[in-house]
């Protein structure tokens, strides 16, 4: 018959062994990525042909996958990826954002915001909406090279599991 001692050393062994299992498990599940297929639904603003026109855009094949990036990850570029989260196009493999140098979550988590200059994707993770703006066309009139439309896109998502 096992003594007292042996029966708590078996007992701590086996806790100690739970401990490691539950905190494996807890880590795992925080540190997978997130990802999430996003289609734009509506999309309006101005665009530039010989004037400044107001007017919806096409959304159809507007798709975007938005991630959390990993761990040690690099862009295209081979730079690192210090931003949380990236978004690119789907079907495509170069990250259409990696210029996002801020990406934030609320207090909440739910929402994230990433900003760039020039451009805003701010996702709620809860509700699975995002909206983007594209805001410096107007202003860079100046030199034909650099306008752009100017426009802001809203849109669904779906976490892909």
């Amino acid at each position: 018959m096992p003594t007292f001692y042996a029966m708590e050393a078996v007992m701590k062994d086996a806790l100690l062994k739970l401990f490691v299992l539950m905190t494996t498990i807890f880590t795992i599940s925080t540190c997978r990525a997130e990802t999430y297929f996003c289609a734009a639904e509506k999309s309006t603003g101005f665009r530039f042909r010989s004037n400044w026109e107001q007017g919806n855009f096409t959304v159809e094949n507007l798709k975007y996958i938005f991630r959390s990036v990993k761990k040690g990850e690099k862009d295209t570029l081979g730079m690192p990826i210090t931003a949380p989260f990236i978004v690119y196009r789907s079907g495509e493999s170069d990250f259409i954002d990696r210029r996002f140098n801020s990406c934030s979550t609320n207090s909440l988590g739910n929402l994230v915001y990433c900003d760039t200059f020039g451009r805003d994707f701010v996702f709620n993770k809860e509700q699975l909406l995002f909206q983007s703006v594209e805001k410096f066309g107007y202003v860079l009139q100046h030199d034909k090279n650099l306008k752009s439309d100017v426009t802001i896109t809203i849109g669904k998502c779906s976490k892909i599991d």
